[in-house]
């Protein structure tokens, strides 16, 4: 079995001035990078990974998270698995529990 990889390629700034990509990261980095994103998710000693997930799906239906534009605030970019040398896009929704369950790791 081949492992999957991940990349992340975001626009940065006002008209797209900066570029960034985090690429060939593991499944486990990847999810990190993702969790920065939802800093501002609540996470306390009741929290469950299924209400934090459910803060997190709250955030991407937040039409503040996504941006139309590099400099509107929001994430401006795309996610992709790779797999056998192919790269497929992916969305936050396919990792809203992984994310959950690290935003859970970080606050212990």
């Amino acid at each position: 079995m081949i492992d999957k990889t991940y990349s992340i390629f975001q626009v940065h700034n006002y008209k797209g001035g900066e570029l960034s990509s985090e690429i060939n990261m593991s499944k486990e980095k990847f999810i990190n990078e993702l969790c920065e994103l939802f800093e501002n998710v609540e996470v306390n000693d009741t929290s469950t990974v299924e209400n934090v997930e459910a803060c997190i799906i709250k955030c991407l239906n937040d039409s503040e998270f996504y941006s139309e534009y590099a400099g509107g605030g929001g994430f401006v970019g795309e996610l992709y698995e790779i797999e056998n040398n192919e790269m497929k896009e992916v969305c936050f929704n396919d990792f809203t529990k992984d994310i959950a369950i690290q935003l859970l790791e970080y606050y212990k």
